[in-house]
């Protein structure tokens, strides 16, 4: 006999390469980049990390924000490369040498999820 009373709707179970359906893939997201790393330089601030492997994000987002600051700055997108396993790296070349900055890194996937943020601080130059 079938359950009777108040039932929560069931999501379909469209199959994915994942092993779950889409829908439920949709609502879970992306993790953050792995082993970001700043190194300052004449040029600018480098970042650089690793891919996060997966095959539904699309890129990356790149922030910057003086340190202490509330407000990320929007930099720029670095697109996804082949199976998104390899390193990544965004040059910043109007990063200011005097000052103490704050970078973060997000990944976004193909359901415009943004991911938690991998931050790291760049001290300034001497």
């Amino acid at each position: 006999m079938p359950p009777t009373g108040n039932l929560s709707p069931i999501l379909s179970a469209t199959s994915t390469p994942h092993g779950i359906s889409q829908e439920m893939d949709a609502l879970i997201p992306p993790i953050p980049p792995a082993q970001l790393a700043a190194t300052r330089s004449a040029s600018g601030v480098l970042l650089t990390w690793l891919g996060t492997g997966s095959d539904i994000d699309t890129h990356y987002a790149v922030y910057r924000r003086p340190a202490g600051s509330e407000t990320w700055q929007a930099l720029g997108f670095v697109a996804i490369q082949g199976d998104n396993r390899g390193a990544y790296s965004y040059l910043d070349a109007l990063a200011e040498a005097g000052q103490s900055l704050e970078y973060s890194v997000t990944t976004f996937d193909r359901y415009g999820k943004e991911s938690d943020r991998a931050i790291i601080q760049v001290e300034p130059s001497p």
